[in-house]
């Protein structure tokens, strides 16, 4: 807000006051999606094409998705507006979602209890289970149709586009920082692999 200074020798203004209202809907403000307690210990989250985001919260509490446009939360997803799979040692849980990411028309979300990397399809709500990883699973990436989940025992590897699995090894420090790595991504050349664990940035 902008206003013109007081008169000299007045004690109130008697001047219109040039007043500026900024409305800002980009990023740069900061704009919350929802108000109030809208998500239960978000530990995960992701974003289609539209900047629609989807937020795996913590437990069993599932997960919600927030359309863009409206900044409500779309209560086509799941069951009004909350997808929570078929329990947290079914086929298809949803039970500590702690990585995720949107990937051709389906979401894929790792189960760090319930051992499983699965995926939703976006249009139908239908929940697949395409992999189970023995140990808790953390982190994931996608890149050029290849997905990559990182576990307590190593790296599970999947190419998406013919579904089948790649058998991966790993050497030196790679086991040791995924075993409690927070986040991974892989660059667009599928070259490099970065995992952050503690307070370090690592690059394979």
């Amino acid at each position: 807000v902008f206003a013109k200074a007081l008169p000299p020798g007045s004690g109130i203004g008697d001047v219109p006051a040039n007043v500026l209202i900024l409305l800002d809907k980009s990023g740069s403000m900061s704009a919350r999606m929802t108000s109030g307690a809208g998500v239960y210990y978000p530990e995960s989250s992701a974003f289609d094409s539209n900047g629609d985001v989807y937020v795996g919260q913590y437990y069993t509490y599932g997960i919600k998705k927030f359309t863009y446009s409206t900044s409500q939360p779309d209560t086509s997803f799941g069951t009004n507006g909350l997808f929570r799979g078929t329990g947290s040692r079914g086929s298809c849980p949803i039970y500590y979602p702690r990585a995720m990411k949107v990937h051709n028309g389906y979401l894929y979300v790792t189960q760090f209890y319930g051992r499983k990397v699965v995926r939703i399809n976006l249009s139908t709500n239908v929940c697949t289970s395409i992999a189970n990883i023995n140990y808790y699973s953390s982190t994931l990436d996608i890149q050029n149709d290849i997905l990559y989940v990182f576990h307590r025992s190593g790296v599970f590897v999947r190419n998406l586009s013919t579904n089948t699995n790649i058998s991966c090894s790993w050497s030196g420090n790679l086991r040791t920082y995924g075993d409690f790595a927070y986040g991974m991504a892989v660059d667009h050349t599928g070259n490099n692999l970065y995992l952050q664990e503690s307070s370090y940035l690592n690059r394979f």
